[in-house]
């Protein structure tokens, strides 16, 4: 979903991409915290990058329209890993929504502001809170990253908004069906000396 129809913006559904000339919150994170692309394999990449397609699309297809999507590559494992997490999210609206109140729920938000650009798996909010959720594939999440992307979501979010909601609180979670764990992650001294370093290091690059 591209809510900036007016601007500039494609996006480039087979990868899942933003085409706009504007570093990525990943772009910006890796040069703080630099991430070996070389060292793994091209066909791990792919394979990497397919399923995340796949996974994004099917939860994406559940939360818009109630149905299920079968995997454009035909894998299993891609599909297992849609299913997981849409049965997850199914308990986790439940949940939210009992404890929160009802919540508006945008999939797939793409997002920029003059800094940078960030794509967000799902959004949910309503007058007084705001959930940033992100679907892993991968393991254990690296804790600093995470931080620091979720400080860097969150201001995309907010001039997104502008002054259409107050929350009381602004939350973010990832959560990983290999290991059907959830984090939630906050704000910190640290997070935000590393967002600065991160524009830092982008400007003089």
């Amino acid at each position: 979903m591209n809510i900036f129809k007016d601007n500039p913006l494609k996006i480039i559904e087979e990868t899942h991409q933003m085409v706009v000339d504007l570093p990525s919150t990943t772009q910006l994170i890796n040069l703080l915290y630099p991430f070996d692309i070389d060292s793994i394999p091209s066909e791990f990449l792919k394979m990497g990058q397919d399923r995340g397609i796949c996974v994004h699309k099917q939860i994406e297809e559940y939360i818009l329209h109630k149905k299920e999507s079968h995997c454009p590559h035909n894998i299993k494992t891609h599909q297992k890993q849609g299913k997981l997490i849409i049965a997850w999210y199914q308990g986790f609206i439940d949940r939210i929504e009992k404890e929160y109140g009802p919540m508006e729920k945008y999939p797939e938000m793409n997002l920029f502001c003059g800094d940078y650009r960030g794509s967000i798996d799902l959004i949910l909010l309503n007058d007084t809170f705001c959930f940033i959720i992100d679907w892993k594939t991968t393991k254990e999440p690296h804790l600093e990253k995470e931080n620091l992307q979720t400080f860097m979501y969150k201001k995309l979010v907010k001039i997104w908004l502008s002054e259409r909601y107050c929350w009381n609180e602004f939350i973010r979670l990832t959560y990983n069906p290999n290991i059907k764990k959830e984090y939630w992650y906050i704000d910190n001294d640290q997070v935000i000396d590393d967002f600065n370093k991160c524009l830092e290091l982008y400007r003089f690059s």
